[in-house]
């Protein structure tokens, strides 16, 4: 297996996208619609996920740790941190530029970003929110 390199865009063990357009970029990719994550791990450890819709968003997943004889079949989120970007922030740059801006009130853009945000559905990173919508989104209440 390869190392795992702190750069995002380094080679990772298995590359998934979510998209047909991202495929061109990717050849070697996987299309993610036709695979699942439990098809990949816990083989390969370090798995990059690529959501870019013209944005270039780059994911890294990383298997730290299995459970052996788990009886449970509940998924878990185990931890997170980071607020996700807001639909449409313009990739990391503009997503920095957005963090910077709602961060300042004192900054121009401070109030109609904010109000943006809203219209996004944007929400600061709660994890036990994150931990609800994960079980709710596989079909565990």
């Amino acid at each position: 297996m390869k190392e795992w390199s702190e750069n995002y865009y380094s080679d990772s063990d298995v590359r998934l996208v979510c998209d047909e357009e991202d495929l061109e970029n990717y050849p070697d990719a996987k299309l993610m619609g036709e695979v699942k994550l439990s098809d990949y791990l816990p083989e390969y450890k370090k798995i990059q996920y690529i959501y870019d819709f013209g944005d270039g968003w780059i994911h890294r997943i990383e298997l730290t740790d299995t459970i052996d004889g788990c009886e449970e079949i509940v998924p878990l989120l185990l931890s997170g941190e980071g607020d996700a970007p807001p639909e449409d922030s313009g990739g990391s740059g503009g997503f920095a530029d957005f963090l910077d801006i709602i961060s300042d009130p004192e900054h121009d853009d401070h109030h109609s970003m904010t109000e943006w945000a809203k219209e996004q559905w944007w929400q600061r990173f709660d994890y036990e929110k994150s931990a609800k919508q994960v079980k709710y989104a596989l079909g565990f209440q």
